[in-house]
C-alpha cells in the first residue's frame, strides 16, 4: 500500500508541467491582457506585489554586498525570501523564474495527498476528485505568483501524509520509520518558514493527533503506532524548536503588546495569548489591512 504509488513519475512530471504552462500563460498572456496586471506577471492588489519589491531589494543587497545580507524572512516575509535567493543566483527578476521551482512543491503537494487518499481507500475514478482542486482555476495564484501557500502547503500535505502512515503502519521497519520522520521534519519546515504562528497551530493539532494515535494503539495492541506516532510528535516539536532558536536573531518572536493587561494570568498561556492579542491589535491598528476583523474599532 505505501509503495511509491503506480507512475507516480508522471504524477509529478504533470504536476510540474501543469503549474509552469498555465503560469506562463498567466503571466505572460492573461493579466497583460487586463486592467488587473500590476507588471512583472503579477496581479494588482495582492501581497505579491510588494514580495516582488522587497525580493528586488534582496537581490541587490545580496550582489552588492554578498550572501551575508539574505535573510530567512525579508521583512518577515519568506516569499521575499525565496524570490531574492533565485533572482540573486539566475540575474533575472521576474516571478516567472520561480514557476519551475513552485512546480516541485506543487508536485509534492499533489504525490501526497494523492498517496494518502490511495491508502485511505480512494481508488479508479475517485482520484480525479483529489486532482480536481489542485487544478481549480484560482489555484493559479498559489504557485504563479509570489504566495506563502506554495510553502505551507506541501508542508501540511506532507505531516498529513505521514500521520496517515504513522496510524496505518502494522511492522516497524527502517524505512517506514525514515520516511514518517523526514516528511514530518521538512513539512514542518514549510510550514514554519512562510507562516511560523501557523506552524504553532500544527503542533497543538499533532499533540491532539498524538493522544488520539495512543487511544488507537492501546485499543487495537499495536505498540509500533504509538511509537511511531510518538517518534514524529517529538521530531516536529525538535524541529520547530531548533528552526525558531536559529532564527532567533532574523524572526524574534512577536513582542508583547504594551497593551496587554490581562486580568490575571496563566503562565503556560499567558505567552500564546499575549501573542494573539499583539496580532488583533496590529490588525485593528493597520487600516490597510482590509480585514474582517473588528472593522468598526480604529486604534489611535
Amino acid at each position: 500500500m505505501w509503495r511509491v504509488i503506480p507512475r507516480s513519475w508522471m504524477l509529478w512530471a504533470g504536476a510540474w508541467l501543469w503549474v509552469v504552462t498555465t503560469g506562463v500563460i498567466l503571466q505572460f498572456v492573461v493579466l497583460p491582457a487586463t486592467s488587473w496586471h500590476a507588471g512583472n506577471g503579477l496581479l494588482a492588489g495582492g501581497d505579491w506585489v510588494m514580495f516582488q519589491a522587497q525580493a528586488r531589494e534582496l537581490a541587490e543587497a545580496v550582489r552588492q554586498q554578498g550572501w551575508d545580507q539574505w535573510q530567512l524572512r525579508y521583512e518577515g516575509q519568506a516569499p521575499a525570501s525565496l524570490a531574492a535567493a533565485l533572482y540573486a543566483v539566475t540575474g533575472v527578476e521576474e516571478p516567472w523564474v520561480l514557476l519551475p521551482v513552485h512546480g516541485v512543491l506543487y508536485a509534492l503537494a499533489l504525490w501526497a495527498t494523492m498517496s494518502m487518499a490511495t491508502a485511505l481507500g480512494v481508488k479508479g475514478r475517485a482520484q480525479w476528485l483529489v486532482v480536481l482542486p489542485f487544478a481549480f482555476p484560482s489555484a493559479v495564484l498559489i504557485y504563479a505568483q509570489l504566495h506563502k501557500d506554495i510553502l505551507s502547503l506541501p508542508g501540511v500535505a506532507l505531516i498529513a501524509w505521514a500521520w496517515v502512515r504513522a496510524v496505518q503502519v502494522h511492522r516497524m521497519s527502517w524505512q517506514s520509520i525514515r520516511s514518517v520522520m523526514v516528511a514530518a521534519a521538512v513539512g514542518t519546515l514549510l510550514v514554519w518558514w512562510p507562516r511560523p504562528y501557523q506552524a504553532q497551530i500544527v503542533l497543538g493539532l499533532t499533540t491532539l493527533m498524538w493522544l488520539g494515535a495512543l487511544a488507537i494503539a492501546w485499543r487495537t495492541r499495536r505498540r509500533e503506532v504509538a511509537a511511531l506516532a510518538t517518534m514524529m510528535t517529538l521530531t516536529m516539536g525538535l524541529v520547530y524548536v531548533t528552526a525558531e532558536k536559529a532564527a532567533a536573531p532574523a524572526a524574534p518572536a512577536a513582542p508583547v503588546c504594551q497593551t496587554w493587561t490581562p486580568e490575571f494570568r496563566i503562565p503556560v498561556l499567558d505567552r500564546p495569548v499575549a501573542t494573539l492579542f499583539c496580532y488583533r491589535h496590529s490588525f485593528i491598528q493597520y487600516h490597510q489591512a482590509n480585514g474582517n476583523i473588528d472593522t468598526q474599532h480604529w486604534l489611535t
